[in-house]
């Protein structure tokens, strides 16, 4: 070789393209299966290889049409999308990817590619990476607030433990307390009916002694001077039923140790009177005179059916009558469950209802003139009037029934008492032939424990109270510093300690009765003995047969009075040894109680803490691997950026809502999308948003939900219209329901 040559050897390196057929320079074409340089001149020359296929193309887009992988001599026209390769049409043929989806390979072309790339690499470089290195820097300050977090939790559950020690100590010295307190006047109650016993057994003693004496003598001023005691010693003392308090410790609620500690029972001793004895004096043996609390406690709220309710009647201490302005009256329980329900039996509806003493439903029907009990599920008519309507009932402490009804015409308004369906007795007039009740329709009814038949009389605007034989006792009507009416009385009912209570729109009646009400009878003047069969013209006094009288009051002295009271002082002793013994019983079922309540709660500490311990072990391994993670992706990203330099751009329009976690102003963590890229939340402004002691994230997604669903996990409860929500300290999940207006 020449130096001529060799020099334009090395020169031809340094030349520019030159065509491969004609070696004209920059050549404008390029065949992407033969890989030649091409001149326009020279393209048709060799396009007419038959040998093999040609892709011709311009220079600057020469690559873009790959060769297929699996078939050398072709190039790639179309892009798989499943699985996501180029390939060419003899791959069609073979029918490796039939049924999937082909796109002309210029849509996915090197240059689209490349705006991809762009694309990511954006996304990589201003967002993720820095997202990423915010993550990393974060987790080392969360580790330090969940160790200090940690400790002040671990002093607060130490110091909340100190504190409910200290608070069931407290209970349990109050308790004990309390039941010092009621042992000491029970104790005294019935020392002091001891001592009363004693006495007067003393003095039946020595009254027996004087009756054998007398009726041994023939002295008449002696037998005629005598004054008989047996009245006064009949009226027996008091029974003392000593209803023993006790303890009854309720299971052990961790969440209310407090609440659920358990209480005594009412204490009370009760007063047993014996029917053929006068009512016991006494203040020991009365029952308390409790005084109307001025703001009532709600028990229970039930809601009930009923249109126009206003008439209710206790069954039980459980289950309550009900009606109002319709023929239904339905049976509920405290907790608001209907039990059971009756129609009238003539379709009308019931004026009242009251509840018998065998426990079946009385009704009036107004409209039918009959009053009808109801048994299991029949109704009986009881009571069919003519000419009269009956409007309010209730029933009397021997069973009758007390009905107060008004005529069709002009007569005053009365009360009939009815046993079954017999007529016993008509109240309608006083002893001067005035009318006790005015007519009209606005009447209530109801008995005291004195037998004394109350009635509000709203046309009188009155409170008229007879006795038990219907004599009239008093008139109330209204307070008497005011001489304009002012009293409209409406429901009326009586309580324990024979007080009138009745409904006013102005004020409320408390009217306490007299329960020594009695009419004096024919006594003998020597006596005082009742019914004196014999009376005096001359001296114009009743006597009785001396002798017999005498007989009479040492057989009743001996053989029925001095034994009860030699059976009362023998159970004293008895009930003042149960009454400490039940004491003792007590105070150590106090202590265990509170032993174990301690040991509880000492348990709920360990548990609490070994919780806490668990949890912060969880949290910290948690944000460990996290921060592993983190390292680990922020790693591979860095490769990929240097790779491929993208971002995928913010999609804004339908997208759906998130929920976004910030401390301070740092956006800590987003959440839009589940596991399987699903939206959580859906587009809309009506969302609220609450976290419950778990830090589980509750939203309430009102635009979600229009057809019933509820957090997408709640749908069997068929919720309509989900809106503000809160959690309580139980992670009970409150939910205000626009549509049904309820929680």
């Amino acid at each position: 070789m020449s130096i001529d040559n060799a020099t334009m050897d090395e020169s031809w390196a340094q030349d520019v393209l030159r065509c491969h057929m004609c070696e004209s320079p920059v050549p404008p074409l390029h065949c992407d299966i033969c890989h030649i340089h091409l001149c326009k001149a020279c393209v048709g020359e060799h396009l007419l290889d038959l040998s093999k296929e040609h892709k011709v193309v311009p220079f600057e887009k020469r690559g873009s049409a790959p060769k297929c992988s699996k078939h050398s001599t072709k190039l790639c026209e179309l892009h798989c999308e499943q699985c996501n390769i180029p390939i060419c049409t003899l791959c069609v043929s073979t029918g490796e990817h039939l049924g999937h989806k082909l796109v002309d390979f210029t849509l996915n072309s090197l240059e689209t590619k490349k705006e991809i790339l762009m694309k990511d690499l954006k996304e990589l470089e201003k967002s993720i990476y820095p997202k990423y290195t915010e993550f990393a820097s974060i987790i080392p300050i969360q580790k330090a607030y969940l160790t200090e977090n940690s400790k002040k939790l671990t002093t607060a559950i130490g110091k909340h433990g100190e504190d409910l020690h200290r608070e069931i100590d407290a209970i349990i010295q109050k308790l004990k307390s309390d039941l010092n307190e009621t042992d000491s006047k029970h104790l005294a109650a019935l020392t002091k009916q001891e001592e009363e016993i004693k006495r007067t057994t003393s003095e039946i003693t020595q009254t027996i002694a004087e009756l054998k004496t007398l009726l041994d003598s023939n002295d008449v001023s002696l037998v005629s001077a005598y004054k008989s005691r047996n009245d006064e010693f009949r009226r027996l003392p008091p029974e003392l039923t000593v209803s023993l308090p006790s303890f009854t410790p309720q299971k052990i609620n961790k969440e209310q140790l407090y609440q659920q500690f358990g209480s005594l029972s009412a204490s009370s001793i009760k007063t047993k009177e014996h029917g053929y004895t006068m009512d016991s004096p006494g203040a020991e043996s009365s029952p308390p005179d409790r005084p109307l609390i001025d703001v009532p406690r709600i028990i229970t709220y039930i809601k009930t059916e009923c249109k126009g309710l206003c008439c209710v009647s206790c069954l039980s201490d459980e289950d309550i009558w009900t009606c109002g302005d319709e023929n239904i009256m339905r049976l509920y329980n405290l907790r608001g469950e209907l039990v059971k329900s009756m129609k009238t039996k003539s379709g009308n509806l019931p004026r009242d209802i009251a509840v018998a003493r065998s426990g079946d439903l009385v009704y009036t029907d107004e409209d039918d003139r009959t009053v009808n009990i109801v048994k299991n599920t029949q109704i009986q008519t009881v009571i069919r009037l003519q000419k009269w309507k009956p409007l309010y009932i209730c029933t009397s402490s021997t069973g009758d029934l007390l009905v107060i009804m008004n005529s069709d015409g002009d007569e005053p308004a009365k009360v009939v008492r009815y046993s079954g369906s017999t007529e016993q007795q008509r109240i309608q007039y006083d002893d001067k032939g005035q009318p006790i009740y005015a007519s009209g329709y606005l009447k209530y009814i109801s008995e005291n424990r004195n037998l004394d038949i109350c009635v509000s009389d709203w046309e009188a605007g009155a409170v008229v109270v007879v006795n038990q034989a219907g004599k009239l006792r008093f008139t109330y009507t209204g307070p008497s510093s005011t001489t304009e009416r002012s009293f409209y009385p409406r429901g009326i009912t009586t309580d324990s300690q024979g007080r009138i209570l009745t409904a006013d729109r102005m004020s409320t009646l408390n009217v306490t009765m007299d329960e020594n009400w009695a009419q004096d009878v024919l006594r003998c003047h020597l006596s005082d003995i009742p019914g004196s069969p014999v009376y005096c013209d001359i001296c114009h006094i009743h006597l009785s047969i001396k002798k017999e009288i005498l007989m009479k009051d040492l057989k009743e002295l001996e053989k029925s009075i001095y034994p009860k009271y030699t059976e009362f002082a023998s159970i004293i002793p008895i009930q003042k040894a149960y009454l400490t013994e039940n004491s003792k019983k007590l105070t150590t079922a106090i202590d265990k109680h509170g032993e174990d309540l301690h040991r509880e709660i000492d348990a709920i500490i360990q548990k609490l803490k070994s919780d806490l311990n668990e949890m912060d072990s969880k949290h910290l391994s948690a944000l460990t691997k996290q921060e592993k993670e983190i390292k680990r992706t922020t790693s591979e990203m860095t490769k990929t950026i240097a790779e491929l330099k993208k971002i995928l751009p913010m999609i804004v329009g339908d997208e759906p809502t998130k929920v976004v976690r910030y401390s301070g102003f740092i956006e800590q963590q987003s959440i839009q999308y589940d596991d399987k890229g699903q939206p959580l939340y859906s587009s809309g402004d009506m969302k609220y948003i609450s976290e419950n002691r778990s830090l589980d994230i509750c939203v309430s997604d009102w635009e979600a939900d229009k057809n019933g669903q509820f957090l997408r996990y709640l749908r069997e409860y068929n919720l309509q219209a989900p809106y503000g929500l809160c959690v309580d300290t139980k992670d009970n999940l409150f939910v205000a329901e626009s549509s049904t207006i309820s929680v």
